[in-house]
């Protein structure tokens, strides 16, 4: 496809269809995908202030906590990750 001043009808058919399937993926993305985000970023703040509301000590447990996942998360990998080594799978 040439861009730039042309007069074939049918590259100009093909650059609109293109803009139009673009807007419509964009019109997907807000309309089903960002809610979801933001839905999903606000609800674990919102319940941290419930829980600090009524019990300040639930927060202090929260807060210290909030670090040890990523480090499971690293912990259970490198176990899996050894276990398939010795029975031949590659991660």
């Amino acid at each position: 496809m040439r861009f730039g001043l042309t007069r074939n009808r049918n590259d100009v058919a093909t650059l609109t269809q293109l803009s139009v399937e673009g807007v419509e993926q964009i019109d997907t993305c807000y309309t089903a995908y960002l809610p979801s985000f933001f839905r999903v970023m606000i609800t674990p703040i919102i319940l941290f202030i419930i829980c600090v509301i009524f019990r300040w000590q639930v927060g202090v447990v929260l807060i210290v906590c909030l670090p040890l996942i990523p480090v499971s998360i690293v912990i259970v990998s490198r176990f899996a990750k050894r276990i398939s080594t010795n029975i031949g799978i590659v991660i």
